[in-house]
Order: structure tokens, then sequence, then C-alpha cells
């Protein structure tokens, strides 16, 4: 989903992203306020943008952790089943 690109160094390839590079969906007047709400809770101001930004990131994050978890939950169950068959 985001643009990774790859830094060529001494040691080994590396793999660098920016908040330029995660894809950015527009909110809504309400998620944007909702959003804002939250994140203004301790007296920083947030641009627009970064509100975008910030709840896209996030949102990618969640993707990620549940993806892996209901591939580990995969895993488990059909390793239960393996083993339940001797």
């Amino acid at each position: 989903m985001k643009k990774v690109d790859y830094v060529k160094t001494k040691s080994r390839n590396k793999k660098t992203t920016s908040a330029a590079d995660i894809p950015v969906k527009s909110l809504d007047a309400h998620e944007l306020q909702k959003c804002r709400k939250i994140l203004e809770q301790d007296g920083e101001i947030y641009t627009d943008e970064e509100i975008e930004i910030i709840y896209n990131y996030l949102s990618e994050m969640a993707e990620i952790s549940v993806t892996e978890y209901l591939k580990s939950i995969n895993y488990e169950e059909s390793n239960s089943n393996v083993e339940g068959q001797f």
C-alpha cells in the first residue's frame, strides 16, 4: 500500500519511508473533527493534512496487526488439525 524505497548502504539494503510516501485518504469534516479532538488533547495543533497522514498511518498499522493476528490464528488452527490426525 505504501511506497517503499531501498537505500543502498555499505553493509545492507535498508527500507526507508516518509510521511509523503503514505497514501492519504481524505477524511470528511466529521471524521476530521473527531480526530482533531483526540489528537489536540495535549495542546499540540495539527493541520488537516497532518491529521489525515496520522489517521492513514494508524489505519495501516491496525490493518497489518489484524492481518498478522488472523494469520497466526489460521496457523494455530491448521497445526491443531494436523496434530489431531495422528
